[in-house]
């Protein structure tokens, strides 16, 4: 199947922020994956972004990479000025620009705007998982639209996610943040997606494994807890070894995640 490509740059305030789409070449109404890639924020990772966007495609997704603020625009620029744009809401606020540029041009792509699922990995989970928390919240919604429900996202997939920056890594809080040093405990929980879980939390897919040692798995068993305590539909798999930001994780024991979670997207939207 031939997989059609294009880009969208959408964002003034950073020149690098941009939707890459593809698109199987047949089908209509289809199912939309918006995936974030993983990074640190530093950049973004090549594994988990148009390698995963063109296998999702093939399987009968429109797929489309966010390529949001990072502190760099790859990881062979890392002598840059650092973005100031990767700041909190910013991302945030693009992730909910991305998705209306999605229902506003449904027909355009072939989608089914009823059916767009956030797909996030790593730091990218981190996004994912704040913005489905946050997205009907007026400083997000209210800065790209004037009906929240243009940017609702109806699920998510979090793929080994880092929820809670209280264990992240300098480089993801230097980004959120915008510094290093010391963070008070209220702004730490601002953006720890587990502490923030409400009604309006969207179904909730998440993948790990227990041998992760950039991103431990409790924070997976974290989030999960608190979508149970709220009552949100979520599914859970922890596989029993396999290392940080594999992607795909083709030929690894956590391999299936895939069909797991085309199958809760299947069920869910």
């Amino acid at each position: 199947m031939e997989i059609l490509k294009s880009s969208i740059k959408f964002w003034d305030k950073d020149s690098n922020v941009r939707l890459d789409a593809f698109l199987p070449s047949e089908g209509e109404n289809l199912p939309a994956l918006l995936i974030l890639p993983g990074g640190a924020y530093f950049a973004l990772s090549d594994r988990e972004g148009s390698v995963v966007a063109e296998y999702f495609a093939r399987r009968g997704f429109a797929a489309f990479v966010l390529c949001y603020s990072t502190l760099h625009p790859s990881f062979d620029k890392a002598d840059t000025p650092i973005n100031l744009h990767t700041r909190f809401p910013e991302p945030l606020q693009q992730t909910a620009l991305a998705i209306k540029l999605l229902r506003d041009n449904a027909v355009r792509f072939r989608l089914n705007k009823n059916r767009i699922s956030l797909m996030g990995f790593s730091a990218g989970g981190h996004l994912a998982a704040n913005y489905c928390n946050y997205w009907a919240r007026e400083e997000i919604w209210k800065s790209v639209c004037s009906n929240r429900e243009e940017v609702r996202p109806n699920a998510s997939i979090l793929c080994y996610p880092a929820v809670n920056l209280s264990s992240a890594s300098a480089t993801m809080n230097l980004a959120v943040f915008g510094a290093m040093d010391f963070y008070p405990a209220d702004l730490l929980e601002t953006y720890c997606a587990p502490k923030n879980v409400d009604r309006c939390t969207p179904p909730s897919f998440i993948w790990h494994t227990t041998t992760d040692k950039m991103v431990n798995v409790s924070q997976s068993y974290e989030m999960a807890s608190a979508l149970a305590e709220e009552g949100i539909i979520h599914e859970v798999h922890v596989f029993s070894e396999g290392d940080h930001a594999t992607g795909l994780s083709e030929g690894l024991p956590a391999e299936c995640w895939k069909d797991f979670a085309i199958s809760f997207i299947e069920r869910n939207t």
